[in-house]
C-alpha cells in the first residue's frame, strides 16, 4: 500500500498578493450582518423594548458573527440561531431587575 503524502508549506503574502485576494471580506460580513439581525430579533422576541439596549444587541451579534465567516446555509443557519439565543438572553438579563 502506497500512501501519497502532500506537503503544506504556509507563507506569509506579500503587500502586492494581498492586493490580487479579494472577496475575503465578504464572508466576515454575511456573518455580522446575520449576526446583528439575529441579536436584534432574539432581542425583540424576548420582549425587549429599550431602543440602546436592542443597539447593543445588535451590535453584540454583529461583533460575535463577523469572527466567524459564513461558509454556506448550514453556517447562516447557524449564525441565525446563535443571534437569536444570544439576544434572548441579554434580553433576560437586561431584564430582570
Amino acid at each position: 500500500m502506497i500512501i501519497n503524502r502532500e506537503v503544506y508549506i504556509m507563507k506569509t503574502l506579500r503587500l502586492d498578493d494581498l492586493e490580487k485576494v479579494s472577496g475575503g471580506w465578504v464572508a466576515n460580513a454575511a456573518g455580522a450582518i446575520l449576526g446583528g439581525y439575529a441579536g436584534g430579533y432574539g432581542y425583540l422576541a424576548g420582549g425587549g423594548r429599550n431602543p440602546d439596549d436592542f443597539l447593543y444587541s445588535v451590535a453584540g451579534g454583529a461583533a460575535g458573527r463577523a469572527l466567524s465567516t459564513v461558509r454556506g446555509i448550514a453556517s447562516g443557519a447557524s449564525a441565525i440561531a446563535s443571534g437569536v439565543v444570544a439576544g434572548g438572553v441579554n434580553t433576560y438579563l437586561l431584564n430582570r431587575n
